[in-house]
């Protein structure tokens, strides 16, 4: 989990803005690639692979978050698990003021990664998911 405090520090929320005071969704973007990738190293806890982004598979936009003044918060967990690939689903909410708690979701990204050896020349089997409850099976 990341949480981006827009609403509080005018030099971040500086610079994220676009021209037209709204988010910069690159850079965003370039957040949620690296939040997506530390989760898949830590779900590999190896430090003798590459982990490479093989894709964006998806990002569902279902409310508008181009306000620069809300907080933002990034969470994210591995949602899949190939033979060496994985799939990261992140969560994008925006805080609202008006209570600790009035977190909204605002979109969902999925990232396809796959381990490499250090030297990328040949896959790495990844760790399964251990899955106890049935949320989780679902």
């Amino acid at each position: 989990e990341v949480v981006l405090p827009f609403g509080s520090d005018a030099v971040l929320r500086e610079e994220y803005k676009s021209f037209t005071g709204g988010l910069r969704f690159g850079k965003l973007m370039e957040d949620l690639d690296c939040l997506a990738a530390s989760i898949a190293y830590l779900h590999c806890d190896d430090a003798d692979l590459t982990i490479v982004t093989a894709a964006v598979d998806r990002i569902e936009l279902l409310n508008d978050f181009s306000r620069c003044d809300l907080d933002v918060r990034l969470r994210g967990f591995v949602t899949y698990v190939g033979k060496s690939s994985m799939e990261v689903t992140i969560a994008i909410e925006s805080h609202h003021m008006t209570s600790e708690e009035a977190w909204s979701l605002n979109a969902m990204a999925k990232f396809v990664f796959v381990a490499r050896t250090k030297d990328a020349s040949e896959a790495v089997t990844v760790p399964r998911l251990l899955v106890d409850t049935q949320r989780e099976k679902d």
